[in-house]
């Protein structure tokens, strides 16, 4: 297990130790927590966004620098997701994305 819980205060109704709260690194930061009084509740949303976002938020980093050769080149599609992101089961495997052996994938 990679994730380690706590207890803490809730923010919204002021219970002791009510909130549980649980966060992991693997296979990218994710938190969560949950009152056990006021139903208070939070967790990492995690998406994959469109083309057009990521090349928005491309443009708005673009839009910061001043040398040329540091901008990011706007996309014509998204990167495909490695193999193991695939093993650990966050997306399905896109066609065409053919399985490697386990003791060819590094974790």
């Amino acid at each position: 297990m990679s994730g380690s819980s706590s207890s803490q205060d809730c923010p919204r109704c002021g219970g002791v130790d009510t909130v549980q709260t649980y966060s992991d690194w693997r296979p990218y930061d994710q938190v969560e927590g949950f009152c056990r009084d006021c139903g208070f509740a939070w967790q990492t949303n995690a998406r994959i966004a469109s083309l057009a976002e990521v090349n928005e938020v491309r443009e708005d980093w673009n839009d910061n620098l001043d040398d040329e050769e540091t901008k990011l080149p706007i996309l014509t599609q998204l990167a495909k997701p490695v193999e193991e992101w695939l093993k650990w089961g966050q997306e399905p495997r896109p066609e065409g994305i053919e399985e490697v052996p386990s003791e060819k994938v590094s974790g």
